[in-house]
Formats: structure tokens, C-alpha cells, sequence
């Protein structure tokens, strides 16, 4: 079975949010950035304004520290995304599209690219993810391979899932409520 498709750079960059998102250690870091920090600031001034008899102080120390554990999240949303967006450089070329040919086969799936072939067997593959609008191919190695489904009928998408599924006997997992947040 054989799939061939346009890759764009917005696909490519969704599919480094996606990572992201799915990324144990950046959920760490959040956790810590939204709650950590905010707790041992709010703990430290609290006891130097208390040692100086300032109320005014240890309520303006809580008040800020309830608002950055509110507005963490909307905040690090896009600060995260502008980081990537900007490090990728390839946003410069943005209207470029790669075509993808990912072929399967009983031993290997086989993707084919402009930059070169790259040949993965069919035991690496660890999961397949189901987004609204995007079949996630993750490899053991951690990596992803993108599939955008708005570039095939339906039936076509589904049967090269179904076979690479049933050959590798990988999890299905489905997210199609998955956005970038």
C-alpha cells in the first residue's frame, strides 16, 4: 500500500506542537513555571514583608501570584509556539510544500521525501494517533511521522491505517479533540 501527499511547513510545525504537547517533560516544566515558582515567591516575599510588618506588601504578593497561576496558561501557549515558530527558521518559506510517499510493506514502512529515504521497520512503530486533522505515526524513537487527512478521501486513509495497524500491531489512539493549548 502506498500513500503520497504534500507536506507543508504549517503541517510540519503542527506536528512539533503535537510532540510538544505529548512531551513529558514540557508538561513538567509547565507544571513548575505555573505553580512551583509562583508558591516559593509568594512564600519568600510573604515572609519578608511580615518580618518588615507590611500587609500592603504580603496582599500585593498574593494577588500577583493568584494572577500569574491564572494567566499562565494563555501565556505560555503562545510564548511556546512563537519560540518554535521562530527557531524553525523555515517559517521564512512557509509557501514551500515537501511531497511525502510513505510506502508499507509486511517488514517495513518506507518514507520518501526530497531530502532522502528512510526505511522503518514495522516492529519500531509504537503508536498511531488520530487528530482532527492529522494521522501521527509515532516511532520508537520518539519521532513522528505526519499524515494530513484532508488530502485523501476518507476510505483511502483509512484501509493504509487499517493495514499499517494490523501489520504492526500498534495502538490506535484517537484525539480528535486535540488543539495546541
Amino acid at each position: 500500500m502506498e500513500l503520497e501527499y504534500n507536506l507543508s511547513y504549517e503541517d510540519s510545525f503542527t506536528g512539533v506542537l503535537f510532540a510538544t504537547s505529548q512531551s513529558t517533560i514540557m508538561g513538567k516544566r509547565k507544571f513548575r513555571e505555573q505553580y512551583i515558582y509562583p508558591a516559593v515567591y509568594l512564600i519568600m516575599l510573604s515572609i519578608l514583608f511580615y518580618m518588615n510588618d507590611s500587609l500592603k506588601g504580603i496582599l500585593i504578593t498574593i494577588i500577583l501570584t493568584s494572577l500569574w497561576i491564572s494567566f499562565y496558561p494563555y501565556i505560555s501557549r503562545f510564548a511556546i509556539r512563537r519560540k518554535y515558530f521562530r527557531n524553525s527558521g523555515s517559517h521564512k518559506n512557509s509557501d514551500i510544500r515537501t511531497k511525502v510517499k510513505l510506502k508499507a510493506d509486511r517488514e517495513h514502512l518506507i518514507a520518501i521525501d526530497e531530502s532522502g529515504e528512510s526505511k522503518i521497520s514495522i516492529t519500531d512503530i509504537d503508536r498511531i494517533i488520530e487528530t482532527g486533522d492529522y494521522f501521527f505515526i509515532r516511532i520508537s524513537s520518539k519521532a513522528h511521522l505526519i499524515i494530513p487527512k484532508n488530502q485523501f478521501k476518507e476510505s483511502t486513509l483509512d484501509i493504509f491505517i487499517k493495514k499499517l495497524q494490523k501489520l504492526s500491531k500498534a495502538d490506535i489512539t484517537v484525539m480528535t479533540d486535540w488543539k495546541w493549548s
